[in-house]
């Protein structure tokens, strides 16, 4: 039989499963067996059910919602009363024996097709995972390979129990498997005249036999920190038959309290404000030294809180991570899968790196955006269009026209018509000659709308009222006009600011970003949205310090990260009076993305940083310290920039001179150019003409 799983099936089928699974002889037999046969002369059965008891309290005390799953390399242990206590308690638990696990070990699609169900089973809602081994008195190596096929190491928090023979427990818990486990525990059960005696917990030394206790369990904890921030076997307490615990600990202490000096490893990149440092060598990997930013601020509060020490390096090809086309990857998220590093500073999450590396929590919000420069002052000369948009433009003259030809209709068109029509009963009189040309009905609108007052007023009913409706079109709007000139003559008008990626691409501009081929740049180029695909195909990648001078010049656009960027902006584009010329987009991109801590997969101090990070978080000191490397940022700029002014404003007092009026003298010009055109060719055509 090789797997057997516990749920709430047929209560007598599961019975029969579970007694005939451990009606097994330990009579003979090599192993466990042959101690629990000798814990108690009296009663044999009495003696393994003890012990077995004491297995399920500790379960039961520490973890009573976890899902079990049960090693068992040996036939040597008779587990029937452990088996009937989990089913009697309705206990989800997984029984896989040693022929089940070799096979696993040697089958890798056996291996993926039971990892979720024996590590999850249906009742997905369980939030953690125990697993107890029995082992044998000579091996354990295909419980421990068996956990490896599992991916125990990218699940740190999973609760490991093994009950064994004295003199194991360092093997065993110093396993390289169990390298990223927080809480694994192994019981040594104990009996006289055997050879290796277990440790004491203080001097890791072996106990005497004088010390032993034929009967007793002998509790040993793998401690991550306790030899000066490296991993130890320590004894944590006993049980004995009669009395119990001797010293009722808690088998699952918090490790994370103190690291007793852990160096970290960080690999990182550097990304001001949030992290920067100096380089020691040009070498490719070199360490650094973290100077003021987000990253050391936070790194120091967490060695004073933890006791811990760090040391960064940079990645051997100086890039934040990307997945070529062989399924490996590149830069710092390379250093991580291949856990030359504990953490990766400021990295940020997306869907493929995620499979690979843990992630802490947010710690500085950093969306993506565009740079631009700020809006400029439109031309004066087109001072006299702004008061109205383009639309209201057209509308406007497409009115003059419109009540043009219809003046002209009322008093030639009608008059006309009614030559042919009935309407000649109605004594219509001749209009004047010099009003009945089309052209004198569009020019004396125009001098309407202009305000000026109409030398002639038509004598007919129609005719008036036709007047008095234009003429009161034409005053409401010549005298928003006046009102809307005078203020864009005294106000200068400017250029709209560019604030979203369909603003960019209306007005014609280029653009580009960093070669950091990070998040940002797989957004841009794994994009589905169709502007951002015109993006992409025409995207120019250059350092940022030449970027930002294009920037500057006007008509380009930068693609980069927020705090990152006003960084950049206060430390080399700032005056002595805090202006800049540097616009920031308000649409924001990624806004859900930021600077996280990337460690490698199953690192086991992933939640204690995440907390520290946390309380730093909600207590506002992380935005307290970004607020303040900027204002740092922007007053040594102050300082180096003291000749530079980026300042826009103008003097309160605003007198109007010839720049102010250059659209109307254009206007004139323009008209009289015109005019002279016309009369050049209107003299032309008589002289072809012969008069």
């Amino acid at each position: 039989m090789k797997s057997l799983t516990f749920t709430t099936t047929s209560a007598v089928l599961q019975l029969c499963i579970v007694f005939l699974h451990g009606i097994i002889s330990t009579e003979g037999r090599k192993g466990i067996g042959p101690i629990l046969k000798k814990c108690a002369a009296q009663d044999h059965s009495e003696s393994m059910n003890e012990l077995q008891e004491v297995i399920v309290n500790v379960i039961e005390v520490h973890f009573p919602s976890c899902r079990l799953l049960m090693l068992k390399e040996t036939d040597d242990v008779n587990i029937n009363f452990f088996l009937k206590t989990l089913y009697l308690r309705n206990w989800p638990f997984v029984l896989v024996d040693r022929q089940l696990m070799t096979q696993m070990v040697q089958d890798a699609q056996l291996t993926n097709e039971l990892t979720e169900r024996i590590l999850i089973g249906r009742r997905k809602t369980i939030g953690c995972r125990f697993v107890v081994v029995y082992l044998t008195n000579s091996s354990y190596s295909i419980s421990v390979s068996f956990l490896q096929k599992l991916s125990i190491t990218k699940y740190p928090h999973m609760k490991v129990l093994a009950i064994g023979l004295p003199g194991g427990e360092g093997d065993f818990l110093m396993s390289h498997a169990f390298r990223n486990t927080v809480h694994a525990l192994y019981f040594a059960v104990v009996s006289s005249g055997w050879e290796r005696k277990p440790m004491e917990s203080t001097t890791g030394k072996y106990l005497p036999a004088s010390t032993q206790h034929a009967g007793s369990i002998r509790a040993y904890l793998r401690c991550l920190f306790c030899d000066a921030g490296r991993s130890k076997v320590v004894l944590t307490d006993t049980w004995y038959p009669k009395s119990g615990w001797s010293r009722q600990r808690n088998f699952f202490p918090d490790q994370f309290k103190d690291f007793n000096g852990y160096t970290l490893r960080m690999v990182s990149k550097p990304l001001p404000p949030i992290v920067d440092f100096i380089r020691d060598t040009d070498k490719p990997g070199t360490s650094v030294q973290f100077v003021d930013c987000l990253e050391i601020r936070m790194l120091r509060e967490m060695a004073e809180k933890m006791n811990l020490t760090f040391r960064a390096f940079m990645p051997i090809d100086d890039q934040w991570g990307q997945l070529l086309d062989n399924g490996t990857w590149t830069g710092l998220i390379n250093a991580l899968v291949k856990e030359e590093a504990d953490f990766g500073t400021c990295v940020f999450p997306s869907s493929t790196r995620n499979s690979v590396v843990d992630f802490t929590r947010m710690y500085a919000p950093e969306p993506f955006l565009i740079v631009t420069l700020k809006p400029q002052r439109l031309p004066q000369y087109l001072a006299i269009i702004r008061p109205f948009t383009m639309t209201m433009w057209i509308a406007v003259v497409m009115s003059c026209l419109a009540v043009g030809l219809s003046f002209w209709f009322l008093h030639r068109g009608l008059w006309e018509l009614s030559k042919l029509t009935i309407l000649r009963q109605s004594q219509l009189t001749d209009p004047p000659p010099d009003t009945s040309t089309m052209t004198y009905a569009l020019v004396y609108t125009w001098s309407l709308l202009l305000q000026q007052t109409p030398t002639e007023n038509p004598s007919d009913f129609y005719g008036r009222t036709w007047l008095s409706c234009w003429m009161i079109f034409s005053f409401l709007i010549s005298t928003v006009y006046r009102a809307s000139l005078f203020a864009c003559l005294l106000v200068p008008q400017m250029s709209e600011p560019i604030d979203s990626i369909p603003q960019l691409l209306q007005h014609g501009w280029t653009w580009g970003m960093e070669p950091h081929y990070s998040v940002g740049w797989q957004f841009l180029t794994e994009s589905t949205i169709p502007d951002i695909q015109k993006i992409a195909k025409v995207l120019q990648i250059r350092p940022i310090a030449e970027e930002m001078k294009l920037v500057s010049k006007g008509k380009h656009a930068l693609f980069t990260w927020k705090n990152y960027v006003k960084n950049f902006i206060a430390a080399e584009y700032t005056d002595r009076y805090g202006n800049n010329p540097i616009h920031i987009s308000r649409e924001h991109y990624l806004e859900t993305n930021g600077a996280y801590w990337g460690s490698r997969k199953g690192a086991p101090f992933v939640r204690a940083i995440t907390k520290i990070q946390q309380r730093l978080y909600e207590a506002s000191i992380l935005d307290v310290w970004l607020n303040q490397i900027l204002q740092e940022s922007t007053k040594r700029a102050r300082t180096k920039n003291s000749t530079v002014s980026y300042s826009q404003d103008d003097d309160m007092l605003v007198v109007l001179n010839l720049s102010h009026f250059q659209g109307a003298f254009y206007v004139f010009f323009i008209g009289l150019f015109l005019a002279t055109l016309a009369l050049v060719a209107e003299y032309l055509q008589q002289c072809l003409s012969g008069d």
